[in-house]
């Protein structure tokens, strides 16, 4: 798909998500065109149409259920998509495969241990994971905290012990839920309107970060990564009654 010659389409749809970020729409486009290449104003065009079409404009409904929305489908759908769109973002890094990477060092022999290790080394150096890392560690602080206010490891024996991870560890348990899905079709069910406590790599896991929550902190790491600043970032309460962020 060329972005650039239906840029003007794009950029409709492009407005369609920002419209609250910006005093208007000639000064978002004013915004758009400082972007620094061609190639970065196609790709920013790509990601955000594609957000829009599979996440922001879409509705996921069952006939059997008589057409009533499915949150938790919904929920599953829109973070999986989400969590896809950031792993395209870092597409450009060159991928190297496991043999490969292996061969470039003198590692020979390794045991299974070490080879586990080796493989981690890999995983952390070209994996998806690296992508998802990246993106949640490059947003502004005050993000980052509410993110880490959202989630948090309990401990059931002392809850003054309750864990603030930290946003690399919120980053791998992210990933972790997308890999839940992918490998084993597990439903998201954290993304919710109400608190949940839910148990991902045998750890349980307090969420209050909704759906709408996480998507405005996609939305805004987007406009993050393409040096995009917006005039302003349009108050959100969730659903607990905190302002996520000011205008």
């Amino acid at each position: 798909m060329d972005y650039l010659k239906h840029e003007e389409f794009f950029l409709e749809e492009a407005w369609a998500v920002y419209e609250s970020y910006f005093l208007n729409k000639s000064d978002f486009i004013v915004k758009y065109n400082e972007i620094n290449s061609l190639e970065n104003k196609s790709e920013f065009l790509r990601v955000i149409s594609r957000y829009h079409y599979l996440v922001k404009d879409l509705t996921y409904s069952s006939l059997k259920s008589h057409g009533l929305e499915l949150d938790f489908v919904s929920a599953t759908h829109k973070f999986i998509t989400i969590i896809a769109l950031i792993e395209s973002l870092y597409h450009e890094a060159k991928h190297i495969d496991f043999y490969e990477w292996l061969m470039r060092g003198n590692t020979f022999p390794l045991s299974k241990e070490e080879l586990k290790k080796e493989y981690k080394k890999y995983k952390d150096e070209f994996g998806s994971r690296k992508s998802i890392i990246h993106f949640f560690s490059s947003l502004d602080s005050d993000i980052i905290t509410y993110i880490q206010e959202s989630i948090t490891l309990l401990n059931f024996k002392n809850a003054s012990l309750n864990d603030k991870s930290s946003i690399e560890q919120l980053s791998n348990l992210l990933y972790q839920i997308r890999s839940d899905f992918i490998h084993n079709a597990e439903l998201v069910v954290e993304l919710s309107d109400v608190s949940t406590i839910a148990k991902r790599n045998e750890k349980p896991y307090l969420f209050e970060l909704s759906l709408l929550s996480f998507c405005k902190i996609f939305e805004l790491g987007v406009l993050k990564f393409f040096n995009i600043k917006p005039d302003k970032n349009s108050t959100l309460l969730d659903y607990r009654g905190f302002t996520l962020l000011q205008e």
